[in-house]
């Protein structure tokens, strides 16, 4: 992985009891603001994207000069939960655009090489945004995605042709 930062991000690392890290999926994608791994839900063999804020937003510090900045990537994580799930509630995106399975966050690991790193999900979207200014610090927040072809991801909906089809939508 390409941000030294995340590096405890390797494979085979557990999260929570709920998924096991199988491969990285990004590069050092634009904007910078999260980290997307493949992971397999333990005792299932579905394949999930996990897409989980990178450490450096908390590096870098909630308070001080980028704080609000990186108060703003917490919202991002939010405002995209929000968007999937409201897309996915129309028979015309379901299967056309990632399918949110989950949100919640994982807590930073005490040691670089950890095996295993505290995860917690939230039960409601609500929940998971009153949760921000507690969690903001020491966990990050998560996204768990059904994986799909880029073509049919959100991202690639809203850039280039597509952008018309996705507010059509909203």
């Amino acid at each position: 992985m390409a941000d030294g930062r995340d590096s405890w991000l390797t494979q085979d690392l557990q999260f929570g009891d709920q998924f096991v890290l199988t491969r990285s999926l990004d590069t050092r994608a634009e904007g910078h603001w999260a980290r997307v791994v493949g992971a397999r839900r333990i005792g299932q063999n579905d394949l999930f994207a996990l897409k989980i804020m990178r450490s450096s937003h908390i590096a870098s510090g909630v308070d001080g000069p980028a704080g609000a900045s990186n108060r703003n990537v917490y919202k991002m994580f939010y405002h995209e939960a929000r968007i999937l799930d409201h897309l996915g509630r129309h028979e015309e995106t379901r299967g056309r655009i990632n399918t949110l399975r989950g949100w919640g966050y994982v807590r930073l690991p005490e040691q670089h090489r950890q095996r295993r790193v505290g995860l917690e999900s939230c039960d409601s979207l609500d929940e998971f945004e009153r949760q921000m200014p507690e969690r903001r610090g020491q966990w990050l927040p998560f996204l768990a995605l059904e994986t799909i072809l880029y073509e049919r991801s959100l991202l690639h909906l809203a850039g280039g042709k597509q952008i018309g089809y996705l507010r059509k939508l909203l």
